[in-house]
């Protein structure tokens, strides 16, 4: 989280005409950083309650080892289970199995994915900064801001797909061939593209003005593909959050009777935290007949229409203050968007 609040600097500040908004720009570099740190320290806090609970299981089960993919007894050996058998098989007992070795994948979650999705949106924030400088005076040029930020998109993209081979033979549905990583990898290596053409151009006030409206229907294709990756990709997460509570549940239920009333009491709270878990609206199988987005999906797709609405500037003959409350209304919806992100928190509970 800490590289999106480097990425959000005073967004417009400095720019030469009078029609600049300070002000405006103030108040959405501030919303902006508030909403990141709230969600930075809300965010890592969950996660670490979410691995706490993983490495708790494994703790109590020293029979699962230390590794994701376990191999209970349930699933491998039905029937009654032996008296002071453990939750997994023990070696030899994998060893005499006649059939395929079944395993379960135990829940844990990676800071380094999904602060991937928050890199991407900072970094597209970037772009949107450089949109409302060019609108409102199209003879700025920033080469070097642009080409900047085209590499940070492109470096963000090798770093996901190089994650996703290194992982490329785990079960993991994120990085699965086609799945929500490599998308969003691709997404981000289309709009590093698209800023390098544009880069190019920031010389040229004529160029630039064609580079910048040729690259809007690419890059919100890809901000498109982006908001459905990260849905994805939340989605896959969660619905390990399902498993891990059935599995709670089959482990410890057999053994309820023989615990103190202490212990009983700390099992039952586990099992509570666990099974009231449910996947939030945006995923398939969730409780809600409603079609809405993920709220990292609801913020890229802002991202999309601010680029619009600073890009059809051009198709218009306002004055210079009417373009300052058109930049400065757009700034303001983006910047209450990026207010949503602590929202965030309760998705991985």
């Amino acid at each position: 989280m800490r590289v999106l609040l480097l990425a959000l600097p005073l967004l417009l500040a400095g720019c030469a005409r009078d029609v600049v908004l300070k002000p405006a720009v103030i108040t959405f570099n501030t919303q902006a950083r508030t909403a990141v740190a709230a969600a930075e320290r809300q965010y890592d806090e969950t996660i670490i309650r979410l691995n706490q609970q993983t490495a708790d299981f494994l703790a109590r089960n020293p029979d699962c080892g230390l590794a994701l993919d376990i191999v209970p007894r349930r699933l491998n050996t039905p029937g009654a289970t032996p008296a002071g058998a453990g939750y997994c098989l023990s070696e030899a007992e994998k060893a005499a199995l006649t059939g395929p070795v079944k395993t379960e994948r135990l829940p844990l979650a990676s800071r380094e994915t999904f602060a991937a999705q928050f890199r991407a949106l900072g970094l597209l924030v970037d772009y949107v900064s450089f949109l409302a400088k060019h609108a409102d005076d199209p003879s700025l040029t920033a080469a070097a801001d642009i080409q900047s930020t085209a590499n940070a998109v492109k470096g963000l993209g090798q770093g996901l797909s190089s994650l996703k081979t290194a992982l490329g033979g785990e079960p993991i549905a994120e990085f699965a061939n086609g799945g929500p990583v490599e998308k969003f990898a691709t997404a981000l290596a289309s709009i590093a593209g698209q800023f390098e053409l544009i880069a190019k151009q920031a010389n040229d006030v004529s160029a630039l003005e064609r580079a910048i409206k040729s690259a809007q229907v690419p890059i919100g294709g890809a901000i498109d593909t982006l908001a459905d990756s990260a849905d994805a990709w939340a989605c896959a997460a969660l619905e390990r959050r399902q498993i891990d509570a059935n599995s709670y549940a089959l482990n410890w239920s057999p053994k309820l009777a023989s615990l103190d009333p202490a212990a009983r009491k700390e099992v039952a709270q586990g099992w509570v935290n666990r099974a009231q878990f449910r996947l939030p609206a945006f995923c398939p199988g969730s409780d809600s007949p409603a079609a809405i987005r993920g709220e990292v999906a609801t913020m890229l797709l802002g991202v999309k229409q601010a680029q619009n609405e600073l890009l059809e500037l051009a198709n218009h003959n306002y004055t210079p203050a009417q373009r300052k409350a058109i930049i400065e209304a757009t700034l303001s919806r983006l910047g209450t968007l990026l207010s949503r992100i602590a929202t965030l928190v309760p998705v991985l509970p």
